[in-house]
């Protein structure tokens, strides 16, 4: 009896230290699953943002273009800066419900993520 109990201990030990190397490589695999789709994500951010330069660059001059038709040149430049000097302030005073917010609920749904929780 006593010989028994022991080779079930013993084979009780021996399968928990393979569940708990089983659990830690789930928690490695899960960690880099969740590693490799944040950095893709800021990755595709910092590009869409650098192709998007331009474009706003663009944009900007052709509104200058637009005012010059209507007032001298120097006033054209001035109120386009005026402009982009209003949207900035707005996205600053806005920063915590136009950047944190989504960030913050992007990560926690990323981190915090209940479906790929095994049983």
């Amino acid at each position: 009896m006593k010989e028994n109990l022991s080779q079930e201990i013993k084979e009780i030990f021996t399968k928990s230290i393979d569940w708990a190397r089983l659990e830690l490589e789930y928690m490695k695999l899960t960690a880099a699953e969740k590693v490799t789709i944040l950095m893709g994500t800021a990755l595709f951010a910092a590009i869409v943002m650098i192709m998007f330069l331009p474009i706003l660059i663009m944009l900007l001059f052709s509104l200058v273009g637009a005012f010059k038709l209507i007032m001298p040149t120097a006033l054209a430049y001035l109120t386009v800066a005026g402009i982009e000097i209003v949207v900035v302030l707005i996205i600053y005073l806005l920063r915590k419900q136009l950047i944190f917010n989504p960030i913050s609920k992007f990560i926690t749904k990323l981190i915090i993520d209940k479906s790929n929780d095994h049983e």
